[in-house]
């Protein structure tokens, strides 16, 4: 039943922050438990001291040497333990946090690679990256709840009862004050709380218009509206400090208050145990363990006070993340979905597909009733003018959306019955704007893959890429910065080729693929689609007309529909859409 409570629901992470960190213990389970129990044992040595106290001081003061003796080797034996404990619980907690921040950061990107494109497409990246690392960092909250509250709490109880065997007004006195203290300052963590939300979403959209500026920085000087960022920047990070301010003023004022509340029970303490211990209603022992009290008092409050708002703090943070990166997936796979393999030849049947985009405003679909067959390595371009439904068409084949009421098959598979990931195995893509990594060449090629020398080498040779790669000082081994800016586009192209020669997928995705060339770099970005097509199923997306001439068909579409299919003669003669294509290329 224990065991239980580190497992996650349905395979979903919970949306609380604290069942995030318990749960990623679930690989740990015997350190964790090994962790609490070295944890209570601490507090247990902790909370004897001023037992021992008592005792000693009353044994002092009647000089009874032989309880003095004992007790000081029950002391010595109580520090070695606690000592013992407390470096064992530090050894112990120290892996089991590391092994919880690892376990963490893999189920929360996990849960992000489920998102569908669309869920990164909308939300800065930025943004995404700074509620990652605030939600990874949700195990803080646990561990200051078992480190610094649970100890606190029970040194406050052990003290009252404490309190209450040497003297009943001593002890109600304790238990009213310490009540006092925590109510008042439930209201300053609320109103810090309330700080702290107000503070992390103004961090986080900071964060999103600062990745914006730093990714598209080149954009910004060519038109030379950099200033007009930058101020848009400077005044969210004036909103910032501004909200800061507000939360820091408060925190100053509570933190005024707990200092003043602890003079007061110093005070109160030191007059009242010194009037009662000259009156003889006392013992020194008692006198000590009630001092001793008084100052575990003091540090425990603002141990358990401050622990609470750092906790609601951290809580805050984490839970706008989780609300933000752990929301409902869009495109899940099916309960029972299938393993595609990759398979050797492809060809696709599409059968009444008609789609719509997820919230859009307008009220006719994006495509409508598209029926098409493509053969095994048959080569196909299609072609239509801006908003025909070309790259929706490339979309929904990567099952980046869910349609219902319609089929598409990879030979006689439905895709819709297989993980989007197997589906994607059969599939490479070569974009119009090729996404790079700030890393080498090489790695932006391999993509993690591993290949063997001989092969790199022909796929180098047949994308065209060797030769820039022997003009670059470090070849291979090269930067290409950030998203490949020391790369022209066509050899960001050359390179996407390169990284498609190397997958297996049996189909090809072309898509505007030399929209952005000259003529020369065009004329090899060909060449290299002609080597590519070789032994695959291929679909071009484009809108110069003339790099289609390797195909065996060009389907025309338009307002979200199939107009004509054919060769580039039968649909110069018979298509009226593709005519004007044409003539347009003319001109």
């Amino acid at each position: 039943m224990l065991k239980n409570i580190f497992e996650l629901k349905n395979d979903k992470l919970s949306e609380n922050p604290l069942w995030i960190a318990i749960q990623s213990m679930r690989n740990n389970k015997l350190l964790a438990f090994l962790s609490l129990l070295l944890l209570i044992f601490q507090i247990f040595a902790y909370n004897l001291v001023p037992i021992f106290n008592k005792y000693f001081f009353d044994a002092l003061e009647v000089l009874n040497f032989t309880n003095i003796y004992k007790l000081l080797f029950l002391y010595i034996l109580i520090l070695i333990f606690s000592q013992v404990f407390k470096y064992a619980y530090f050894i112990t907690s120290s892996r089991l946090y590391a092994y919880m921040q690892t376990q963490i950061r893999k189920d929360v990107l996990s849960y992000l690679n489920l998102h569908s494109l669309n869920y990164f497409v909308s939300r800065p990246s930025g943004k995404v990256t700074n509620e990652y690392h605030n939600l990874y960092d949700c195990n803080k909250i646990l561990f200051t709840t078992l480190e610094n509250v649970i100890p606190s709490v029970v040194v406050l109880v052990v003290s009252v009862v404490l309190a209450f065997l040497v003297s009943n007004n001593i002890g109600v006195g304790i238990l009213v004050w310490s009540i006092l203290i925590i109510l008042i300052s439930t209201k300053f963590i609320k109103l810090l709380s309330k700080r702290t939300q107000e503070l992390e979403l103004v961090s986080n959209y900071f964060m999103g218009v600062l990745g914006d500026f730093i990714s598209n920085v080149k954009i910004l000087r060519i038109f030379n509206v950099t200033k007009v960022t930058f101020n848009r920047l400077t005044k969210i990070a004036s909103n910032y400090c501004f909200v800061a301010l507000k939360k820091w003023r408060l925190k100053s004022i509570f933190g005024i208050f707990l200092d003043f509340c602890d003079v007061i029970l110093i005070l109160v303490f030191t007059v009242v145990l010194g009037k009662m211990y000259f009156a003889n209603l006392i013992t020194l022992g008692d006198l000590t363990m009630l001092f001793t009290l008084a100052y575990r008092i003091d540090d425990s409050l603002k141990e358990l006070i401050n622990s609470v708002e750092q906790i609601v703090a951290d809580y805050q943070v984490s839970a706008i993340a989780a609300q933000n990166i752990l929301v409902e997936i869009d495109n899940l796979d099916k309960e029972n979905a299938k393993h595609m393999p990759v398979l050797d030849s492809l060809g696709i049947s599409i059968k009444n597909l008609s789609f719509r985009y997820p919230k859009s405003k307008s009220k006719s679909n994006d495509l409508s009733s598209i029926n098409l067959e493509i053969k095994s390595g048959e080569k196909i371009g299609i072609v239509g003018r801006s908003g025909s439904g070309k790259s929706t068409l490339f979309k929904l084949l990567q099952r980046q959306f869910e349609f219902q009421d319609a089929k598409i098959f990879f030979n006689d598979l439905d895709v819709n019955d297989y993980t989007k990931q197997s589906v994607r195995n059969n599939i490479a893509v070569v974009d119009q704007d090729n996404q790079m990594f700030n890393r080498s060449l090489k790695e932006n090629i391999l993509l993690g893959r591993k290949v063997s020398d001989k092969k790199l080498k022909q796929v180098l040779k047949d994308s065209h890429c060797n030769e820039f790669i022997k003009n670059l000082p470090d070849g291979l081994d090269a930067l290409v910065g950030e998203r490949g800016v020391k790369l022209s586009g066509g050899q960001r192209q050359r390179v996407a080729i390169a990284r498609s020669m190397i997958s297996k997928a049996p189909l090809v995705l072309l898509d505007e693929a030399t929209s952005a060339l000259d003529s020369k770099s065009e004329k090899v970005i060909s060449d290299a689609f002609k080597k590519l097509s070789k032994d695959h199923t291929m679909i071009c997306i484009a809108h110069r007309l003339s790099t289609l001439h390797f195909v065996d068909r060009i389907v025309v579409m338009d307002k979200g529909r199939i107009l004509n299919v054919g060769t580039h003669d039968y649909l110069l003669e018979k298509c009226k859409v593709y005519q004007s294509l044409s003539k347009d290329q003319l001109h």
